[in-house]
């Protein structure tokens, strides 16, 4: 696709070779690609997007394929091998289940052993792989179709539970922006954010050893 794309701006007269700054996660297929045409290729993807003025994405639906089977096949464990985990989330997922599991939990009010925070990683990581599916699934929703859904969440929230305070769970963050930067763009390491790092990604304090009742 991108080739194709590279070809196509060549042969419109859109651009000349030398203008054209490239990046591949796969060195040497970019690097036969940038000798074949005479484009430039970049030494990052930060300096790729500092000195552009227009940036094309070329990807394929199977990236964010690839990314979700191995979040799928890391966190579709049982809880006790969750617990043993590498990674926050699937830690997290295990507490999740574990408590699910325990239907008397919600009748006799035992304290939960997990906190807040292992709550938010777990619905924004689903939130995240939602809007990965539907961007190559169902691209006749609106771009904001998750923000809205967000948004509607924290009102009927708020008006349930009048006196809490806070901020909606994606409040400075584009739902769908955020997900294909997570399987198009490599050095996001998509994997690694998603596992680890998303509640400070979209603004909150990350807490690995809190745990509350």
């Amino acid at each position: 696709m991108a080739s194709a794309l590279v070809q196509g701006m060549l042969q419109a007269g859109a651009c000349k070779p030398e203008d054209i700054l490239v990046i591949n996660r796969h060195p040497e297929t970019i690097k036969e690609e940038a000798l074949k045409y005479g484009l430039t290729l970049a030494s990052s993807t930060k300096r790729l997007v500092q000195q552009s003025d227009t940036i094309v994405l070329g990807t394929k639906p199977a990236d964010s394929v690839q990314l979700l089977r191995d979040v799928f096949k890391r966190c579709a464990q049982q809880p006790k091998q969750l617990f043993d985990a590498s990674s926050l989330l699937e830690r997290r997922v295990g507490l999740v289940k574990f408590h699910g599991h325990r239907q008397a939990a919600h009748i006799t009010l035992d304290s939960y052993l997990f906190h807040t925070w292992d709550l938010v990683h777990v619905v924004a990581a689903i939130a995240m792989i939602g809007a990965m599916i539907i961007d190559f699934d169902d691209r006749t929703r609106m771009k904001g179709y998750f923000d809205a859904v967000d948004e509607a969440a924290w009102q009927a929230a708020t008006q349930t539970f009048p006196r809490m305070e806070g901020k909606r769970l994606f409040h400075d963050v584009n739902i769908l922006g955020a997900a294909r930067t997570y399987w198009m763009i490599e050095e996001m390491d998509g994997l690694n954010t998603l596992l680890n790092r998303l509640p400070a990604v979209i603004g909150y304090r990350d807490s690995a050893n809190e745990v509350g009742s």
